[in-house]
């Protein structure tokens, strides 16, 4: 079985989602360990994006994530 999922580089910093319920679609730095995250679309999911799930490595400190591409409107996380 392939792996789906992505690997992406940012600068000196890896994110993973090449494991099973992965499901990060574009990553871009908008600031010092300050990231914008575009989900993908869920592959069995027909009311829309709930969940994500992904790795980071390279992070040193605090670092802040903005999540975005929820589009089921009553989403725990609007």
């Amino acid at each position: 079985m392939v792996p789906h999922g992505k690997i992406l580089k940012v600068g000196s910093y890896t994110f993973k989602s090449n494991f099973e319920t992965g499901s990060i679609g574009a990553v871009d730095l908008i600031g010092q360990n300050n990231f914008s995250i575009t989900l993908d679309p869920e592959s069995n999911a027909s009311r829309g994006n709930t969940w994500f799930y992904f790795s980071v490595e390279g992070i040193k400190g605090e670092a802040q994530f903005m999540v975005k591409g929820f589009t089921k409107s009553s989403s725990l996380f609007n």
